[in-house]
């Protein structure tokens, strides 16, 4: 599962600079990975994230319908990218282990100099 958040977060940054929202929400997530566990009947805990993102540099301040946007924004992006590739949740992830792979394989490369394979 960490090769899936790592590949994840490389082709992520393909799409989004590094102080967007949806990359800073990406980041909080892959440091706190039982964020998501807090949470009740699939929703996810929009008050201790936004809290955990106002404690994090550099200095914002995060609103809760930020965010949100941010959420919506990252659901979109993941459902473009499996519809232009067409691929399911499964596919999904084996294409963001594999680019982690990748790039474990190349460890004298940079991380962000190659762009994300097959990705349209």
């Amino acid at each position: 599962m960490l090769r899936v958040w790592h590949g994840l977060l490389i082709v992520a940054g393909d799409e989004f600079p590094p102080e967007d929202d949806v990359s800073l929400l990406l980041k909080l997530l892959a440091d706190n990975p039982d964020i998501l566990d807090e949470s009740s009947g699939g929703q996810w805990p929009v008050k201790r994230m936004v809290a955990l993102l106002n404690d994090r540099p550099p200095p914002r301040s995060w609103r809760e319908d930020q965010l949100d946007n941010a959420k919506r924004r990252l659901i979109k992006w993941i459902g473009r990218l499996m519809r232009r590739n067409g691929l399911d949740s499964i596919d999904l992830e084996g294409l963001f282990a594999a680019v982690a792979r990748k790039s474990e394989s190349s460890k004298g490369k940079a991380r962000g100099d190659e762009p994300s394979p097959v990705l349209n």
